[in-house]
């Protein structure tokens, strides 16, 4: 059984999970991160007790798993009720928050992206959690250094918010595939170059039709200009700027060109398939059925990805790795994922205050942070919690799970792979995967590269 579909109970007092985590990525949900049935669960205020209300994004899957560890909290005799309800996505939930916050009913703690949460602080309706925290917790100390470095905004050298579901883009792949091609599974591709030879060499020597598969997802393109070294916008992707974001979106300049031109070699070589727009199970149906040996994804669909390998008609063991990058000189990784928020409006008292610092101290702690990888991929942010994991020999269970891990410690970090700040992201993401869509319309890349720049640039320059 795979570490996702399990749903280890390493928490005392959680109850076994239904399913498995969904695929999930920075700026766009995950294919379970996009459901959801907009319920509250969790139980009714009693007297004397806190009832906080915390809105999240994700759906039946992994809202399963996050009501299963925050049940442990809420069992505590702390006089601290936390009730989640799920507002079906990143964006619905920062639409949904900002609406009740206009109508004086905020939640006290909302869920949003990185897109999303640089509009939430533009706004000034959220209080950074560096102010609301003071010295109870220790970012620099109780975090891992590439999300303290990645989170820490601009200028004022604060956080925030409070880190959640944190990831990385990774590759995943078919080990028995790649032992049938004369491949070492131990040895996977680490550059365009190299994807492209073992992609031949697939769909020479195995029943694959493609040696790759992967959505159409802006989050990709941003890593590998981290993976470069390079800012995929101007002003520092607008951290020099963090009022007025970028202007100017370079898709005239490297890496942008190498990027779409051996995308689209890919293709027209019938190596890659194209598989959906935005997240989605399309790629991993791919691989499960042995047409692709090769996928994309986020650390956070490993659950799901691992039982895709278990559940196949033929099943094989999964390969998982560092991102692919666009050349042998590697930087670094750009993270991924959500954080959360605390309206202004909602902390109206001492108790509440308190309430709040009590649930981030618990839910950042080493337990919950460990059992939320292990039910998810989300890797985990507190510094102690891999060796717990290794302890309990679950690395040992499941290799592929250590990718996220990997792909952190042979990452370096700086200005390209920091937090971009973007305000029109939410109004330019199309945009960007209408590019590559583009391209598949007998459109050279130069062309569409182009076009799009001065349409996204645009739309950027709208907001200064």
């Amino acid at each position: 059984m795979t570490a996702g579909a399990a749903g280890v109970a390493g928490l005392a007092g959680c109850s076994g999970s239904q399913g498995t985590a969904g695929s999930g990525g920075s700026g766009g949900s995950g294919s379970d991160e996009s459901g959801g049935s907009g319920s509250t669960t969790g139980t009714g205020q009693e007297s004397g007790e806190t009832t906080l209300q915390f809105w999240h994004i994700f759906g039946d899957v992994l809202g399963g798993h996050l009501s299963d560890i925050v049940s442990t909290f809420n069992d505590q005799d702390n006089g601290v009720t936390v009730e989640l309800t799920s507002k079906g996505g990143y964006t619905p939930t920062f639409q949904a928050t900002m609406s009740a916050i206009n109508a004086g009913n905020a939640p006290h703690i909302g869920h949003f992206s990185t897109g999303d949460g640089v509009a939430a602080i533009a706004s000034d309706q959220y209080i950074p959690v560096s102010d609301l925290l003071g010295d109870r917790i220790d970012f620099e100390d109780r975090f891992i250094s590439p999300l303290t470095d990645y989170f820490k905004f601009p200028e004022s050298d604060k956080f925030f918010s409070m880190p959640m579901n944190n990831s990385t883009a990774i590759m995943n792949y078919n080990r028995d595939m790649f032992e049938e091609a004369g491949l070492d599974p131990d040895s996977p591709p680490r550059t365009f170059a190299e994807v492209r030879q073992v992609s031949e060499q697939l769909v020479s020597d195995t029943q694959a039709e493609f040696g790759c598969a992967w959505a159409n997802v802006r989050w990709f393109v941003g890593q590998w200009h981290g993976w470069n070294d390079s800012f995929m916008y101007n002003e520092q992707n607008g951290r020099q700027a963090p009022e007025k974001g970028p202007s100017e979106v370079y898709f005239d300049r490297e890496p942008a060109r190498t990027i779409y031109n051996w995308w689209n070699g890919m293709l027209d070589d019938g190596l890659y398939m194209p598989t959906q727009q935005g997240w989605g199970d399309a790629s991993g149906a791919a691989m499960q059925s042995w047409k692709a040996g090769i996928t994309l994804g986020s650390t956070a669909g490993l659950g799901r990805t691992a039982t895709i390998a278990e559940e196949a008609s033929q099943p094989f063991e999964l390969g998982a790795a560092p991102l692919f990058s666009p050349t042998e000189d590697r930087f670094g990784n750009r993270i991924g994922g959500g954080s959360l928020f605390v309206p202004r409006q909602a902390v109206e008292s001492d108790a509440e205050r308190e309430a709040i610092i009590e649930f981030f101290d618990w839910i950042t702690s080493p337990e919950p942070q460990a059992e939320w990888f292990k039910r998810t991929g989300y890797f985990p942010i507190n510094t102690e919690s891999r060796s717990l994991l290794e302890e309990e020999g679950f690395f040992e269970e499941n290799p592929a799970w250590t990718a996220g891990f990997r792909s952190l410690e042979e990452s370096e970090t700086g200005p390209t792979t920091r937090m971009s700040i973007v305000p029109q992201l939410p109004k330019i993401n199309q945009d960007i995967m209408d590019t590559w869509t583009a391209m598949r319309q007998d459109k050279s890349v130069d062309e569409v590269l182009s076009s799009q720049k001065q349409a996204i640039d645009e739309i950027l320059q709208d907001n200064r």
